[in-house]
């Protein structure tokens, strides 16, 4: 599975916002980047886009059949993996969705998935020669909650005071940013 952008990423927070937080002048070179850095750790903490982006999920291997470990060996499509969890998501939309060179018509999204109808072909499974399941969407949360855009600059201010001292999973602990993010993670609290 994989999940890309091509959109740039952009931090909800600006780099006036971060100066005025650490008492700094807001031309420091060194605030563009460390936002864009706390930024990112966020995502991947959360599991949510944070700025609208658009996101492309490429499957090889659906149908996902029973454990990933103890596969069925006869395939049934009433089996068939129906809700396929979107990396990043809070989806806002989603444009489109192809089951091995198919598109998919009928699917229903959801806020963190999609749900494929009964019936969806998967005749190519496992013949790894084009992607079994591809679905184009847009995730973003919509309004980003006041208090992640805090952890931001929290996290933004901690590799400022601390950089060459640790790296950015390091200064989620020790910044305190990872417990206080906990509530908003991907299957945590509804937005």
């Amino acid at each position: 599975m994989t999940a890309k952008t091509s959109d740039p990423l952009a931090s909800p927070v600006t780099a006036q916002e971060l100066a005025d937080y650490i008492g700094v002048a807001s031309t420091d070179p060194l605030l563009a980047g460390l936002l864009l850095a706390a930024t990112d750790a966020v995502i991947r903490l959360l599991q949510y886009d944070l700025e609208p982006r658009n996101w492309t999920l490429t499957l090889w291997d659906w149908p996902t059949q029973g454990a990933r470990t103890s596969p069925n060996l006869s395939p049934s499509p009433h089996n068939l993996k129906r809700e396929i969890d979107l990396p990043y998501a809070a989806v806002q939309s989603v444009t489109s969705v192809t089951a091995y060179g198919e598109a998919v018509t009928d699917f229903v999204a959801r806020e963190n998935s999609v749900m494929l109808p009964a019936g969806v072909p998967a005749e190519g499974y496992g013949d790894n020669t084009e992607p079994a399941l591809v679905i184009e969407y847009s995730a973003g949360l919509s309004p980003i909650p006041d208090s992640i855009k805090d952890n931001i600059k929290m996290l933004a201010a901690f590799l400022y005071e601390h950089r060459g001292e640790c790296d950015v999973n390091d200064a989620l602990t020790r910044s305190g940013v990872a417990v206080l993010l906990q509530p908003f993670k991907k299957y945590g609290v509804v937005f």
